[in-house]
């Protein structure tokens, strides 16, 4: 509720009265060449908008809200360039050592950065509207433990992306018609779940990131579903991924966990390229156009765990690799399809009964992996009539009784 002795705004200025409530009583238009409107010193303050008046430019290089203090919150404004294409503008811009803020509900269209935030913590952004960013919706710089949430962004280059900035969340965001959804860069321990994206070119794109968690995203109609590069140790568990060229591909990304992901309509479904230390474990793959698991580049110690492939298409192999000495081990697979493998190091394993490691490169294809290479309790099956798999082995038993006499 809006207390009554409030402090109206009607022009630009700089708000600066710890613990007061600001409310914008009618339309700003800024003139040109304004460098910022509303500057935020203050502490504590809250600037309502109430979602009724208008914050618009014509052109305009510099922020329209800057804020300088901590502990405010800021909601209920629209605003808008008139002639984005002239500007380099930021709609709320928070400066560093800014913490704290909470960003909401507000609308801002044609704003070059929509919401940033530079070396600034624990802030808040959540369920804002932004339309047409001609650089990004919402940048997050050099900024830790905040929240990104329940906003909407649509047609921006990038639709939130960070640069140096640990253990935020960013979550429950909609998505659409960006270059990027959403994209990390040397950003690290960060948790992007529950979004929505949709026409991108990629949805969620890692570069340098370690240790984040992406999961429970829906992505669909993107070149690329989900990219990562040089990011290692990251969890990509539960997304849903559509229509896209790489459902989930992997750029020098080592000790990386691919996890219950369902994707469809794709070209190459799972794509790991000079990647190492992969488990690829539970996946669904339906639809594919092309590939459903292919490795480019020398990848090793890639482990595919229970993959399930429905519907492939027959002119493609459902495994396939050209990484020459790769390392793929197949765990507890029942993978009926077709495979072929190009000079990879290769074994089986069923958990608790069996493994078989062969001791040279094969290069092998066929039409059934789990006819050709089959294991249970105290038994390996190869198939040797495919000469691929005529190679030296070390097989191992697994729970076999210790006490028989001799």
């Amino acid at each position: 509720s809006v207390p009554t002795n409030v402090i109206n705004v009607s022009s630009c200025g700089t708000l600066d009265q710890d613990n007061a409530y600001y409310v914008l009583n009618q339309s700003i238009d800024v003139s040109s060449g304004q460098p910022d409107c509303l500057i935020i010193t203050g502490n504590n303050i809250t600037l309502d908008g109430e979602s009724k008046y208008l914050i618009s430019i014509p052109s305009f290089l510099g922020r329209i809200v800057d804020i300088r203090g901590s502990n405010s919150l800021i909601k209920g404004l629209n605003m808008t360039v008139l002639l984005p294409a002239i500007s380099l503008s930021y709609g709320i811009y928070v400066n560093p050592s800014s913490n704290n803020n909470t960003i909401s509900e507000n609308t801002l269209s044609n704003v070059s950065f929509g919401i940033s935030t530079s070396s600034s913590d624990s802030n808040t952004i959540s369920r804002n509207t932004i339309i047409s960013s001609s650089q990004r919706g919402i940048f997050i710089a050099s900024s830790n433990t905040s929240t990104i949430s329940g906003n909407t962004i649509s047609n921006s280059n990038q639709g939130i992306s960070t640069s140096s900035s640990n253990n935020n969340t960013i979550s429950g965001n909609i998505i659409s018609n960006s270059s990027d959804g959403i994209s990390t860069d040397s950003s690290n321990s960060n948790t992007i779940s529950g979004n929505t994206i949709s026409n991108s070119l990629v949805g969620i794109y890692t570069s340098s990131s370690n240790t984040s968690t992406i999961s429970g995203n829906t992505i669909s109609n993107s070149n690329q579903g989900i990219s990562t590069s040089s990011s290692n140790n990251n969890t990509i568990s539960g997304n849903i991924i559509s229509n896209s060229s790489d459902g989930i591909s992997t750029d020098s990304s080592n000790s990386n966990t691919i996890s219950g992901n369902t994707i469809s309509n794709s070209l190459r479904g799972i794509y790991p390229y000079f990647s190492n230390n992969l488990a690829i474990v539970n996946n669904l793959i339906v639809n594919s156009r092309g590939y459903r698991v292919f490795f480019s580049g020398i990848s090793r110690g890639i482990y595919l765990n229970n993959l399930t492939v429905l519907n492939g298409n027959s002119s493609f192999y459902d495994v396939e690799s050209i990484s020459p000495y790769s390392f793929v081990e197949f765990v507890n697979s029942s993978f009926n399809n077709s495979y072929r493998l190009s000079s990879t190091f290769m074994a089986f394993e069923n958990t608790g009964n069996a493994m078989i490691r062969f001791n040279q490169l094969l290069t092998v294809n066929g039409s059934d992996l789990g006819r050709d290479v089959r294991l249970g309790f105290n038994f390996v099956s190869v198939n040797s009539s495919n000469l691929g798999f005529n190679k030296s082995a070390n097989i191992t038993f697994y729970g076999l009784p210790t006490n028989i006499p001799n």
